[in-house]
């Protein structure tokens, strides 16, 4: 997971992207975001709402965060999601991402 702080809000959040449809995977990580992780997670928003975990869009389109006000128990919750672990297809292993 990828945490980002918001100077603005100072909220603690994970970003991610939407993908509208099965499989488009493939046309998400063109842009080389996704290139340092060999698999990915896969979540429906409606799954992280139902958790009580608010998303909202942030910077540039199409992209979202999970917000985590506490961080401990709302990772907690995000974990207890359904979801589903993808092979990435765009993976790069010179460009693992920590």
């Amino acid at each position: 997971m990828h945490s980002a702080r918001s100077g603005a809000s100072g909220s603690t959040g994970s970003r991610c992207w939407p993908r509208p449809h099965r499989g488009d995977l493939d046309q998400l990580g063109e842009d080389g975001c996704f290139d340092g992780f060999e698999t990915v997670t896969v979540m429906m928003a409606g799954t992280i709402r139902s958790a009580g975990l608010e998303l909202v869009p942030t910077f540039r389109s199409p992209h979202y965060t999970v917000l985590l006000p506490e961080l401990q128990a709302d990772v907690e919750r995000l974990a207890r999601c359904d979801n589903e672990l993808e092979r990435n297809p765009h993976f790069r292993p010179d460009e693992v991402q920590t």
